[in-house]
């Protein structure tokens, strides 16, 4: 009889589903995306989508993270890293001491849709914006997955205000500044999201800028937004009713980008290949350019004459920057290839960011320039013998870079002159 009992009371344990018990000090959401644009890597291996899971939590965690400060980092950096502590927790490699904090932000990424690989070569990715990749990389389009994530209730006005600026401005996986991986909330907690409308996405942006944004100094070399106005700038809207919005604008505003960075001179009017001033500045630096062969028609006189002087203003774009010249193996010729890069760090994230954003009505896109230094600490130097060189323009330089000047006769930040082309 005991027996039995034992086995029937087994059979009812068994039988039993036992719900975690409801902690009224967290929040928890399930938020919905899709991806605008093409995904670019994702993976753990950095520009490879992985073969598991093409979005992985790591990189939400990271995404967030860097909107997190970007949004409400105020304070000095000792202030920044404590508050981003609590929320984020810390790892082996940031803990001080011996102590270690889980992060109180909890996340899982369920793929709805894996999406379809297309190539580079493919129609819907801008052809400017995907020089890094390889022919051999693999991008993915169509891809929707939602977010699972929890956080205290402590911390529901940061990560509000961390959810809104990286679903408005970020994305996920490779070269998200340049608009690839852009991500649009569809939906949370199963309630559907309406995007406002194209005509209000300047108004829009301004308000949630106005909640969410924390009042106070940023350090001055914590990337981050702003509300300043010129900051920001709005392609015209697509309106055409199909999916394929997002990608017009999003191609049309990488186009821009690149007429204003490659900006080639007229050959019957200007000498050199461009109207910046790098080109011209590398040949006197190094004392190398190609001159004119009297035994060659096509050959032309690439003697630096550009009056700006020695000025590698399009280093405030990011770098490292490569220079490249079509006579550098010629006897007497231009230079061999160059470097632009930080001297104490080689690197510096572009301040500027591109991407579409959906709207109930069409797409626009978006400019955008992050409050940030436009050189790396310790300065930009061409790399090799040749020393520390400088990207900051003067006023009366502007007149000679015609990309800039056609773009504003006094704006010497070369983001911002980008920024009145859209």
């Amino acid at each position: 009889m005991a027996r039995k009992i034992s086995d029937e009371l087994n059979a009812f344990v068994n039988e039993l589903k036992v719900e975690p018990i409801a902690d009224e000090n967290i929040i928890k959401q399930i938020r919905k995306y899709k991806l605008i644009t093409p995904l670019f890597g994702g993976g753990a291996e950095t520009k490879k989508a992985d073969a598991v899971k093409i979005i992985r939590e790591t990189e939400i965690r990271g995404q967030l993270r860097f909107w997190w400060r970007a949004i409400r980092g105020v304070g000095t950096i000792k202030e920044m890293s404590e508050r981003e502590a609590e929320i984020f927790g810390t790892s082996a490699s940031e803990k001080e001491g011996n102590k270690l904090g889980a992060s109180k932000v909890k996340v899982f990424v369920k793929i709805d849709k894996e999406g379809n690989d297309i190539s580079k070569s493919n129609n819907d990715v801008p052809k400017y914006a995907v020089f890094p990749l390889e022919n051999n990389d693999v991008l993915k389009k169509g891809v929707e997955f939602s977010l699972e994530i929890s956080v205290p209730k402590s911390a529901k006005k940061d990560i509000e205000a961390t959810l809104w600026a990286w679903e408005t401005f970020g994305g996920i996986g490779g070269r998200t500044r340049r608009g690839f991986g852009a991500i649009q909330l569809l939906s949370v907690d199963e309630v559907e999201v309406n995007p406002p409308k194209c005509i209000e996405v300047k108004s829009y942006i301004a308000t949630n800028l106005s909640i969410h944004l924390a009042q106070g100094t940023w350090n001055v070399n914590v990337p981050h937004l702003s509300n300043a106005t010129d900051n920001f700038a709005y392609s015209n809207p697509s309106m055409m009713g199909n999916t394929e919005n997002s990608i017009i604008v999003w191609k049309n505003i990488v186009d821009k980008l690149h007429r204003f960075r490659q900006s080639p001179r007229n050959e019957g009017v200007y000498r050199g290949e461009s109207h910046w001033s790098e080109p011209d500045a590398i040949r006197r630096i190094t004392g190398r350019h190609a001159t004119v062969n009297p035994r060659d028609t096509n050959s032309k006189d690439r003697t630096p004459t550009h009056s700006v002087g020695n000025k590698f203003p399009r280093g405030q774009l990011g770098l490292p920057i490569i220079f490249k010249f079509k006579n550098q193996d010629e006897k007497n010729g231009d230079p061999q290839t160059q470097t632009l890069q930080g001297k104490d760090f080689e690197r510096l994230s572009s301040p500027l960011i591109l991407r579409p954003i959906a709207c109930s009505d069409g797409a626009v896109g978006i400019g955008l320039a992050l409050e940030t230094p436009r050189e790396p600490l310790g300065g930009v130097i061409l790399k090799g013998r040749y020393g520390t060189v400088q990207t900051k323009l003067d006023v009366a330089d502007i007149a000679n870079i015609r990309p800039m000047y056609n773009a504003s006769k006094t704006e010497i930040d070369v983001v911002k002159s980008f920024l009145k082309t859209i």
